[in-house]
């Protein structure tokens, strides 16, 4: 036996004397997590370990797995909070590892709790928080690609017993998607009458399934459901007529942008301006004086203008991929060195120090950082721990895609590569010069810029279209509108293009390396000197860092 299967060993027996003697075992399971080879039989008790995530391997399994963990009651769920106190370390870890794979739990309820709790309890809410989403993100991802090949398997109850997911945001897309594929008529009936549920979920299942349909029964529910208590079923809701171009959408959405609720504000903008090609200067971040301003130059447009336009449903849209910042920049100064996520007063919350252009936030909270100084990608935690990595590849961006895979511009490869968790490349393209930036498409397409260029690619690798361009396109940002966002460092100035390349908005600037579009018409805008923020009349709103190149979002 070698020396470290020894220490294990040793380490395994002590724990049930050291559970029983104390009362904070967060830094010896820490200690275990770290560990770069433990036995199995350690992986399994400590029950905190990715690799106790069992994925389904059949559409059968994926349905039981919904099944099973969707139907927990509300006494399962308070019983196994109560079990992390019990006496048993066995019971305690069974427990966490239950409320780890629930698919939604009481954030907020639970962060105040920890402010109370003693020290193992605290530890052990706080790893529930901190995994959640990560580690059951990808079982109920893996679950719904499964069913979506035999969704037979789905008995009817279990279509809204499941629709639990719908409350969590970060598998909401995955599940709304699934419900539009699949729903049958025969299945619309039991969606009718969750419309009127006191359960969130069902009503957002309802939401998603009833704002598709332009039956006569429906419209009666469908206008209680935009009209909804909570702002996630009126937006699903209005999500939904608007992409049958009804222009029902379009008030609920104004309202939407004054919600309690961030995302609900953020996404609402966004639809607002991709539905009707406006863009006025709204930020979610704002004051609430300074968004009800906007909302009212919003509510105008519609009484005037509005009032007869025709909406059209974007028909090009990035897939939303990345994770919220609530309102924080998140900056990476490229040649300066740091990485620095910073909250609305410039405080500086967390940083890092390394050379990239690229720096995204992705679900959970991790943060990934794309360096082709070093060659790589890698996702690191609060902690600034590496959690994964692909080296070898000359990434200058990258970007979290919702299936949990990276979508990345190899910068010296010249070509696009999608990795997933495993570090292995699912799929690429080669492009005809350096690659700078790309983005996939809801359609399944990619995008990506070039020196000169920017194509649109399908998943075989074919040419969909293609925008000559002189200049260096150092960046590409798809809006929601469908036009292009581009950092054209070679020109000196950020562009917006629509779908005939026509130039429909420009900010002139010296050597740009990055441009996003936030919603409501505010650009963060990146240079080989700074990265500021500018509104749509080219005013420039604020300097937030100095930088060497690199890129920001908010």
């Amino acid at each position: 036996m070698s020396r470290a299967c020894r220490g294990w060993l040793l380490l395994w027996l002590l724990i049930p004397a050291t559970c029983a003697a104390e009362s904070d075992f967060g830094p010896l399971i820490d200690l275990i997590e770290r560990a770069t080879d433990p036995p199995g039989e350690l992986r399994l008790n400590t029950g905190t370990l990715a690799e106790m995530q069992q994925l389904p391997s059949t559409p059968a399994a994926a349905a039981e797995l919904l099944r099973n963990r969707a139907n927990h009651t509300s006494e399962q769920r308070t019983g196994w909070l109560r079990d992390l106190d019990a006496d048993d370390y066995r019971v305690r870890e069974a427990s966490m590892q239950q409320l780890m794979q629930l698919p939604h739990i009481p954030r907020e309820e639970w962060k105040q709790q920890i402010a109370t709790a003693g020290p193992e309890r605290r530890w052990r809410l706080r790893r529930i928080l901190d995994r959640h989403e990560m580690e059951s993100t990808h079982v109920y991802r893996a679950a719904l690609q499964l069913l979506a090949q035999d969704p037979s398997v789905l008995r009817d109850s279990d279509w809204l017993a499941a629709a639990i997911i719908l409350e969590r945001a970060d598998l909401r897309d995955e599940y709304v998607s699934f419900l539009r594929q699949h729903v049958t008529a025969a299945l619309v009936p039991q969606f009718r009458q969750a419309a009127s549920d006191e359960r969130l979920a069902s009503r957002l299942a309802a939401a998603v399934v009833l704002s598709r349909s332009a039956d006569e029964v429906d419209q009666p529910l469908l206008a209680k459901l935009l009209s909804d208590k909570q702002d996630e079923v009126s937006f699903l809701a209005a999500q939904g007529v608007a992409q049958r171009g009804d222009a029902r959408a379009l008030p609920v959405l104004i309202r939407l942008l004054d919600s309690t609720q961030l995302e609900i504000r953020s996404q609402s903008a966004t639809w607002l301006c991709g539905l009707t090609g406006q863009e006025f200067d709204y930020s979610p971040y704002a004051a609430a004086a300074d968004r009800h301003a906007a909302m009212a130059r919003w509510r105008d447009w519609l009484n005037g203008p509005g009032a007869t336009a025709a909406i059209q449903p974007p028909q090009r849209m990035a897939v939303p991929g990345r994770g919220n910042l609530n309102g924080h920049t998140l900056v990476a100064t490229g040649g300066m060195g740091k990485i620095s996520e910073v909250d609305a007063q410039g405080q500086v919350l967390w940083q890092r120090s390394m050379q990239a252009w690229s720096a995204e936030k992705v679900p959970g909270g991790n943060v990934l950082i794309a360096s082709h100084w070093e060659n790589r990608v890698i996702e690191v935690d609060e902690r600034g721990q590496v959690v994964w990595q692909l080296e070898g590849v000359n990434a200058i961006r990258a970007k979290p895609l919702p299936s949990g895979h990276v979508l990345i511009a190899d910068f010296g490869g010249n070509r696009v590569v999608e990795a997933n968790r495993n570090g292995t490349i699912v799929w690429q393209q080669a492009t005809p010069d350096q690659c700078f930036d790309a983005e996939r498409l809801v359609s399944g397409n990619t995008i990506f810029a070039c020196p000169n260029l920017i194509r649109e690619v399908s998943p075989s690798g074919a040419s969909v279209r293609q925008w000559t361009i002189e200049g260096r396109i150092n960046s590409l940002q798809v809006l929601p509108s469908g036009r292009l966002l581009t950092a054209n460092y070679g020109q000196g100035r950020v562009v917006e293009l629509d779908e005939q390349g026509q130039v429909t908005w420009e900010y002139k600037i010296a050597r740009p390396s990055d441009a996003f579009r936030l919603p409501g018409g505010r650009t963060l805008i990146t240079t080989a000197e700074q990265i500021i923020e500018v509104d749509l009349q080219g005013r420039q709103i604020r300097q937030i860092s100095a930088a060497v190149n690199g890129g920001a979002r908010q």
